[in-house]
């Protein structure tokens, strides 16, 4: 009788972590025209997604925009971080010189008040190319790398 001979292989999986690369960006332009901006310069396509960013409070809609590649596994994503919100006429006070709503903003990331747009990627390639692109681009006035550490806690149930 032939002995059967078995053998064991094993796979051996490195687990990856990635890393998400930010850009904080400061500009006059609303989000969609920036997600067209970087549409018409880059290989992006962004579009607006289905689920855009509720706040805490419910009070503001964040918009979000969304690029995949899921051949070379790259995620891309645009987000405003500012919403401006004009409070009910009925609550208005009759006392003043003008009769003007009065407007609040709600931000998605307190700590970055100053910060119009945020850019997302799990690419670094990407992101260096959006930033140079975003930095010729006359409409912004700054774009900057914000390391993950000061983002990631923020965001976290955002994304999750």
């Amino acid at each position: 009788m032939d002995k059967i001979r078995r053998r064991i292989y094993t796979l051996e999986l490195d687990e990856v972590i990635e890393k998400d690369h930010w850009l904080g960006i400061h500009t006059s332009l609303e989000p969609y025209q920036l997600a067209f901006i970087i549409n018409q310069n880059s290989r992006l396509r962004l579009s607006r997604s289905k689920k855009d960013i509720l706040s805490e409070k419910k009070q503001g809609v964040f918009e979000f925009f969304e690029w995949v590649d899921p051949i070379n596994d790259i995620v891309c994503n645009l987000l405003s971080n500012r919403f401006i919100f004009e409070k009910n006429k009925k609550k208005l006070n009759n006392n003043v010189l003008f009769k003007l709503p009065e407007r609040n903003e709600l931000y998605l990331i307190d700590e970055f008040k100053r910060v119009d747009l945020l850019f997302r990627s799990s690419n670094e390639k990407i992101i260096k190319s959006i930033k140079y692109l975003l930095i010729e681009e006359p409409m912004t006035s700054l774009v900057y790398s914000i390391p993950e550490e000061k983002i990631r806690n923020q965001l976290n149930l955002i994304f999750q």
